[in-house]
């Protein structure tokens, strides 16, 4: 995902950074190249910051912080980017190194929220074991009521085998993703089967918002029938609340025990999940992290993106 140039190459067009380190206490004037669509390689190459700078922001914003943070892995969107990148199969392997490149930087900030996407899409139960593993072997896991470890499944994906599997691994979420032309019964026994297993928590990502004339009653059967933890939107949806929010929505919610918590999630008044951490590395090309004020971004072209894991290299491209 990440395009590695040497700077004092001319051939491409430069665009200039001016970045802020602790070397000197001096801003420093970085070049960072733009892809030449007249050069051969240019689809492998992106705009980037020479990885000793980004090391340096990582080192100033993370070494004295302490606050819980949130670990994001979208395998979906990974399994995407390989057929868009031409790319055989996403390898999970590039995951742990990912995983291990971070160790450094984030070993001492509590891990209180994991988030995996459609594990299923991309690994088999070993290689999910193994992906597992490499998350607390490089990151400081805690444990208690507000711990969250969530995986986001279709319904096709659940089945008693698979969710012992994650049962197993620890996981205390399950996110239903529910189409458009559910059916309630189905999901109310695919609730049933997952709380035979003790899932602490049985939340529903919807693929559609209300943008649909009969989503009012359609929010108010889940909400009344399912139970769910929380419900939230797939994050391809915009706005998915615009129609119906205000006074309208606020009451509707109350009416079942609900409230609209940040980032158009629908959650339950006193869930332990409500305090979920602010901070979040998302791993994987193209992947934003949020560390405060800072963002990061990996690299999102394959030949960049693995030239950087396969050295054992953080991904991220640029800092901001």
């Amino acid at each position: 995902m990440r395009g590695f140039d040497r700077l004092g190459n001319t051939s491409h067009p430069l665009q200039l950074t001016c970045v802020k380190t602790n070397l000197g206490g001096r801003p420093k004037l970085l070049v960072m190249k733009s892809d030449d669509p007249n050069m051969l390689n240019a689809v492998h190459e992106e705009p980037h910051l020479p990885q000793e700078v980004v090391l340096e922001l990582l080192h100033c914003q993370l070494r004295n912080n302490i606050a819980p943070l949130a670990l994001e892995i979208d395998c979906a969107a990974m399994r995407t980017w390989g057929e868009e990148q031409m790319q055989e199969r996403f390898r999970y392997q590039n995951l742990v190194r990912e995983l291990r490149a971070w160790n450094h930087y984030l070993n001492r900030r509590p891990i209180s929220r994991i988030l995996i996407n459609e594990p299923f899409c991309l690994m088999d139960a070993p290689s999910l074991t193994e992906l597992t593993h490499a998350i607390g072997q490089n990151l400081k896991l805690i444990s208690g009521n507000h711990v969250e470890h969530t995986a986001t499944l279709a319904i096709a994906d659940i089945t008693r085998q698979n969710i012992a599997l994650l049962k197993g691994l620890g996981f205390n979420h399950i996110e239903i993703r529910v189409p458009v032309d559910f059916d309630i019964q189905q999901l109310r026994q695919v609730k049933q089967t997952l709380l035979e297993f003790k899932i602490a928590y049985v939340s529903l990502q919807l693929d559609f918002g209300s943008e649909r004339d009969a989503f009012s009653m359609q929010l108010m059967e889940l909400l009344s029938f399912v139970e769910p933890a929380t419900l939230a939107f797939h994050r391809s949806i915009k706005d998915p609340l615009a129609r119906i929010a205000g006074e309208g929505l606020t009451a509707l919610l109350m009416q079942f025990g609900y409230f609209l918590h940040e980032d158009n999630t629908i959650m339950r008044f006193n869930s332990p999940l409500r305090s979920r951490p602010t901070d979040c590395v998302r791993l994987g090309p193209g992947a934003a992290s949020r560390f405060g004020a800072m963002r990061t971004v990996n690299f999102a072209t394959a030949l960049a993106y693995h030239a950087r894991v396969q050295t054992n290299g953080l991904p991220v491209a640029t800092c901001r």
